[in-house]
């Protein structure tokens, strides 16, 4: 081959691989860093669900601060963004829109306004005597539970939770900590405990085995109380698989029809 015709190969060949370098270059990414803080001490505040969602109002990710109280997202395509924090004993925040181009890094400061939560213990300790009088397979419910979170509690923080995981997670006692999980990536475990054992959930008697329906049938408008069964009770009543603990989920339904 001539001079002439090898050096037109390599051109050309220098080209293709330019060409597919180009084509497989990922996307630019757009990050949007944050920190929650107080709104009056302005000290971090960790363990808050930050959502991102686009103009179009579609959800893209969620996100719990760190114990620093940072959080961080990542996406692909310019556009307009929001945050939107939600709490248990902060006020709901939404942030205005963030434009972000190709290559844009924002750093965002959310500023959480903290919502006191006052009980009346007379109301609540009435409330729970009551409801651990009430039976359930058989036994006295007071028997049973390590805690029994009351209507009023749960009127207190009801706006600030997204379901009944956090209605929860608001009173719980102490070393017995539920956390959500996603559903998408675990939809056996609709709860679990610190150290990851699975929860049984029961709504209104009947035992839920899918997350998502668990979620749905009991959305934190339709709670009457919660029952939390310690797992050396759980064991000897629900069986072997009860042995994380249960919680057992009343609705303000149910509450009405045992309540003639």
């Amino acid at each position: 081959m001539p001079f002439t015709d090898l050096r037109r190969a390599a051109i050309v060949g220098l080209a293709l691989v330019g060409a597919l370098l180009v084509a497989t270059r990922p996307a630019a990414a757009q990050v949007i860093r944050g920190i929650a803080v107080d709104s009056v001490t302005r000290d971090p505040l960790p363990d808050l669900l930050v959502t991102l969602v686009d103009s179009a109002a579609n959800f893209l990710g969620a996100a719990r601060t760190s114990e620093r109280g940072r959080f961080v997202f990542t996406g692909r395509g310019g556009g307009f963004y929001a945050l939107d924090l939600r709490a248990i004993g902060f006020k709901r925040l939404t942030s205005p829109w963030i434009p972000l181009a190709a290559n844009d890094t924002v750093e965002v400061t959310l500023r959480v306004v903290r919502i006191p939560v006052v009980l009346s213990p007379v109301v609540v300790q009435a409330q729970r005597d009551s409801i651990g009088e009430s039976s359930f397979l058989g036994g006295k419910v007071k028997t049973m539970a390590s805690r029994i979170i009351t209507p009023q509690e749960i009127d207190a923080v009801r706006g600030g939770a997204r379901d009944y995981i956090e209605l929860v997670q608001s009173v719980i006692p102490a070393g017995y900590t539920v956390r959500n999980l996603d559903v998408r990536i675990n939809s056996r475990c609709i709860a679990s405990t610190r150290n990851g054992r699975c929860v049984m959930i029961f709504v209104d008697g009947a035992r839920v085995f899918d997350a998502q329906q668990a979620i749905d049938i009991a959305p934190p408008e339709r709670v009457h109380h919660v029952v939390i069964v310690r797992p050396s009770e759980a064991g000897v009543l629900f069986g072997t698989d009860a042995d994380a603990g249960v919680l057992l989920i009343f609705t303000k339904a149910y509450a009405r029809g045992t309540s003639h």
